[in-house]
C-alpha cells in the first residue's frame, strides 16, 4: 500500500509543481465597453528552460489589442518570466477568458480561465429633445448661372501660353546654334587673341615655347572656323595640304604666298616647341606680324564681295533678306496670337457685353451678390416674414422715434450692408399694442420708414411712387423713390434708388427696403429678387399664438 501511494505521489508531483509555476492575473474582471484589461501570464523557470507564450489575436471572444515583450525577474536561483496582454471587448455581456497554452520545454501547460463582465454605457433618454422630421422644402433658387470668370482668364491665356511654349521648345532645339552665334566672328576672335598675347609678355621670356603655342593656336583656330577644316587636330603638313585642297575645290581665292606664309610660321613654331630652337627677338616679332597678316589676307581673299550689276554685295543682299524674313515671321506669329486673343475677347464681348466682362474680371460687389450660388430663404422677426437674400440678414439695433416705440410692443430690425456701402437691405417687424386705426395702411407704413431714412442724411429726388401687390394672399404696398446721399467727409453726392415693400394689419407691421446705386443694373436685379421674395406670415402665426394663450 505504501508503495502504491508513493508511486501516485511521484506521478502527480510534476503536474502540481508546474501548476504552481504558471500563474495568471488580471487587474480587473469588470470593464466598460472598449476599456482594456491588463492580463498577465507568469512562469517560474530555470535559465535552461525554453518557454513559449500564447501568440494570438483573440482570447476567446476578447480581442488582443497589445502584446508586450516578456519581462524577466530573478527570484533567488530561478527566473520569473512575465508576459503582459491588453484585452478588450466592444459588446456588452458576460464573457469567459479561456485557458491559454504555455509551452515549457515543448510541453503544454494551461492557465486558469477567468470570467469577465463588459458593462453597457447608460443612456439617459429623458433629457433628450426629440424633434419631428422636417418636411421636404421646395427649391426656390434660380438655376445657377454659368460662372465663366476662370474660363475668361483661361481663354485669354491659352494663346499666350501656346506662343510661349513654341518659343521655349524652339529655343531649346536651337540652343547649340545660338551658342555659336553668341561667339565672336573668327576675325574678331583672332584679333582679340593677338591683342591678349601681346599683353601677356610671353615673348620676353627666355623660353618662348608657350608664346608660340598660343600664337599658332590663334592661327589654327581662325583657319578652322573660317575655312571650315580640321585645324587643331592635324600636323602642320596635314593642315597645309588640306588648306590647299579646300582652296582649290571651293575656289576660295587664297594666294599661294599666303599659304606659304602660314606654313612658314607653323613650321618655325614646331621647331621651337619640339626641337628647342631659340629664335632671335627680331624673328619673334616677324613671326607675330606674319601670323596676323596671314589671318587678314585669308579674311580678305575668302570674303571678297561678289557685286551685281549695280555694284551691290550679293551676299549682303541675301543676309538682309534672311533677316527680314525671320523678322516678318516673328511679327506674323505675334500678330496671329494677338488676333486670336482679340477674336476671343470680341466674341465674349458680343455675347455678354463689355460692362459685364469688365465687372466679372475686375470684380463687382453687387454682381457677386446677384450670382451667389445659394440664396438664403429665412424667416425674420415677429410677426414673421420670409425673405430670400444672397447673404443672411443680421439683427441690428435701430434708433427709432419715441412715437413709434410707444405704439409698438416690440420692434426688431435686420440688416445687410449699409448706405455708405452703396447697397443695403433693411427688414423691420413690429407688433402693435392695440388694434391699428384704419388710416394705418401698408402704404402709410412704407412712407414712414422712408421718412426715417431722410433723417440719416438722405434727401428725396422726386416723388414716392406706390402700388399694391399681392404677397401670400395679403395686399402689400410696393414703394419706389430716388434719394440723394452725401458721402461723409467728402463733397461727393450720389443718387441712390430705394425699393421697399410693407404690410400692416392688426397684429403688427413688416417693412423691407433695398437701397442701391441708381445706375447699378446688378443692384436693381438683386433688389427686385429680394422684394419679390417678401412673404408676410403674420396671419398664420398670430392665430397659433392666440390659441396657445387660450389653452394656458
Amino acid at each position: 500500500m505504501n508503495q502504491l501511494k508513493y508511486s501516485i505521489l511521484l506521478f502527480i508531483l510534476p503536474f502540481f509543481t508546474w501548476a504552481q509555476q504558471v500563474e495568471t492575473t488580471v487587474d480587473r474582471t469588470e470593464i466598460a465597453i472598449g476599456e482594456a484589461i491588463n492580463y498577465q501570464v507568469k512562469v517560474m523557470t530555470d535559465s535552461s528552460d525554453v518557454v513559449t507564450f500564447p501568440a494570438v489575436k483573440t482570447m476567446g471572444e476578447l480581442e488582443v489589442i497589445d502584446a508586450f515583450p516578456v519581462d524577466t525577474l530573478k527570484v533567488k536561483a530561478k527566473y520569473q518570466l512575465i508576459k503582459k496582454y491588453n484585452l478588450t471587448q466592444f459588446d456588452s455581456g458576460h464573457y469567459v477568458l479561456p485557458r491559454q497554452i504555455v509551452k515549457i520545454n515543448r510541453k503544454e501547460y494551461y492557465t486558469d480561465s477567468l470570467a469577465v463582465h463588459v458593462k453597457d454605457i447608460p443612456v439617459d433618454t429623458t433629457n433628450i429633445k426629440i424633434y419631428d422630421i422636417k418636411t421636404v422644402l421646395k427649391a426656390t433658387g434660380k438655376p445657377e448661372r454659368f460662372s465663366f470668370k476662370p474660363w475668361l482668364w483661361l481663354l485669354v491665356l491659352i494663346p499666350f501660353l501656346a506662343l510661349l511654349a513654341a518659343w521655349y521648345f524652339k529655343r531649346k532645339k536651337n540652343v547649340a546654334a545660338k551658342a555659336i552665334k553668341k561667339r565672336l566672328p573668327p576675325l574678331q576672335e583672332a584679333k582679340l587673341g593677338f591683342k591678349t598675347l601681346d599683353k601677356s609678355g610671353l615673348d620676353k621670356q627666355e623660353d618662348v615655347k608657350e608664346y608660340y603655342t598660343k600664337l599658332t593656336d590663334i592661327v589654327r583656330t581662325y583657319i578652322g572656323r573660317d575655312v571650315a577644316i580640321p585645324s587643331l587636330e592635324t600636323t602642320t603638313k596635314e593642315l597645309v595640304r588640306i588648306l590647299k585642297d579646300t582652296n582649290h575645290k571651293k575656289k576660295l581665292g587664297i594666294s599661294k604666298e599666303t599659304i606659304a606664309n602660314v606654313e612658314a610660321v607653323l613650321s618655325r613654331a614646331d621647331l621651337i616647341k619640339f626641337a628647342k630652337f631659340k629664335p632671335l627677338p627680331n624673328e619673334i616679332a616677324l613671326d607675330r606680324k606674319t601670323a596676323e597678316n596671314c589671318v587678314l589676307e585669308i579674311e580678305t581673299e575668302i570674303h571678297r564681295p561678289v557685286l551685281n550689276e549695280e555694284g551691290v554685295d550679293v551676299e549682303l543682299i541675301k543676309k538682309q533678306a534672311v533677316i527680314r524674313k525671320a523678322k516678318n515671321k516673328k511679327i506674323a506669329k505675334w500678330a496671329l496670337g494677338l488676333g486670336l486673343v482679340l477674336v476671343l475677347l470680341g466674341g465674349l464681348v458680343y455675347k455678354y457685353g463689355f460692362s459685364y466682362l469688365k465687372d466679372k474680371t475686375l470684380g463687382n460687389s453687387t454682381l457677386e451678390l446677384l450670382e451667389t450660388k445659394e440664396w438664403i430663404a429665412s424667416e425674420y422677426g415677429y410677426p414673421p416674414v420670409q425673405v430670400e437674400t444672397p447673404k443672411l440678414l443680421i439683427y441690428k439695433e435701430q434708433d427709432f422715434p419715441d412715437m413709434l416705440k410707444q405704439a409698438m410692443n416690440e420692434i426688431s430690425s435686420f440688416q445687410y450692408g449699409d448706405i455708405s456701402d452703396k447697397f443695403a437691405v433693411i427688414l423691420t417687424t413690429a407688433t402693435t399694442k392695440q388694434k391699428a386705426p384704419e388710416y394705418v395702411t401698408s402704404e402709410a407704413i412704407g412712407k414712414v420708414f422712408i421718412d426715417l431714412l431722410m433723417k440719416k442724411g438722405l434727401s428725396p429726388v422726386g416723388d414716392i411712387t406706390s402700388e399694391e401687390v399681392e404677397r401670400n394672399g395679403k395686399t402689400c404696398a410696393l414703394s419706389t423713390v430716388q434719394l440723394q446721399y452725401k458721402v461723409p467727409d467728402t463733397a461727393e453726392k450720389i443718387i441712390l434708388k430705394l425699393k421697399g415693400i410693407s404690410y400692416a394689419d392688426d397684429a403688427g407691421l413688416q417693412n423691407l427696403m433695398s437701397i442701391y446705386l441708381a445706375d447699378d443694373s446688378y443692384g436693381e436685379k438683386v433688389a427686385d429678387r429680394i422684394i419679390t421674395s417678401f412673404m408676410p406670415l403674420s396671419g398664420k402665426f398670430i392665430k397659433a399664438k392666440e390659441e396657445d394663450d387660450d389653452n394656458e
